[in-house]
């Protein structure tokens, strides 16, 4: 938004202590008979006049590159988001496959090695957010960049999970609950993504999350029972005022 150029002067300490000075100039002229016939009265008062208009454009200009510098970001954002819904649904694919592999325990060690490389993020769908980050304001830019730590979290530990305890059949609760708050998460954002909402909100609530898994565990030896305990315990938990790391 455009702010009148007056109000930056109003604003200003010096252009209030400019005014101020010319009052005081022509309270002096009207009362004073031998100050008002003093030119250096004049002399003054035209200095800072001119003073005065110097800065007026001085300010017009940076409140014009302002403007221009504004309308290009703008611009850039719209273009990078052009792209951020479909960079937002292939990480909720990976997410949702971080899901899967922790409720279902049992894999062989091929599957081991393909689920490793199926959780490895895309360099497009990086770059894609790296872009909207540049561009978007500093709260949403903080946003996405959380969202992109958290994945890198829970990948590093679901990567770790399959590496070393597959063979155990066994599987992690936690893990499984957090890629499915990930999820909603990444879910929050597509409002912003498709210029719906001016910025990402802040609250989850509810998480739904066990509405995520109720759909999802239709052929997996994992059962709602087992994921509530950590369901509640992350919901009791839940604050839109901190990052809840995993």
């Amino acid at each position: 938004m455009k702010r009148p150029l007056l109000a930056n002067f109003l604003k200003n300490t010096a252009f209030g202590v400019f005014i101020g000075f010319e009052l005081a100039i022509l309270a002096a002229w009207a009362f004073d008979a031998q100050i008002s016939s003093a030119p250096q009265l004049l002399t003054a008062s035209a200095a800072l006049v001119g003073a005065f208009l110097a800065v007026a454009g001085v300010l017009s200009n940076i409140d014009n590159q302002n403007q221009t510098s504004e309308g290009q970001r703008q611009r850039s954002l719209l273009a990078a988001k052009a792209t951020l819904p479909l960079t937002l649904t292939s990480l909720i694919d990976i997410a949702e496959r971080g899901a899967h592999f922790t409720v279902s325990g049992s894999l062989t060690e091929k599957e081991v090695e393909q689920s490793v490389q199926e959780l490895t993020l895309p360099t497009e769908v990086i770059s894609s957010l790296q872009k909207v980050i540049e561009y978007s304001s500093d709260e949403d830019a903080a946003k996405l960049s959380y969202l992109i730590s958290y994945f890198q979290i829970l990948q590093s530990r679901t990567k770790r999970w399959l590496i070393e305890d597959y063979a155990l059949l066994t599987i992690d609760v936690c893990l499984a609950v957090r890629w499915a708050f990930l999820v909603r998460q990444i879910e929050n954002c597509f409002g912003y993504a498709r210029s719906e909402d001016a910025s990402i909100p802040s609250d989850l609530r509810p998480l739904k999350i066990r509405e995520f898994f109720s759909v999802r565990l239709r052929e997996g030896q994992t059962t709602i029972s087992q994921l509530m305990p950590e369901i509640s315990h992350l919901e009791s938990c839940y604050d839109p005022t901190r990052k809840p790391f995993p």
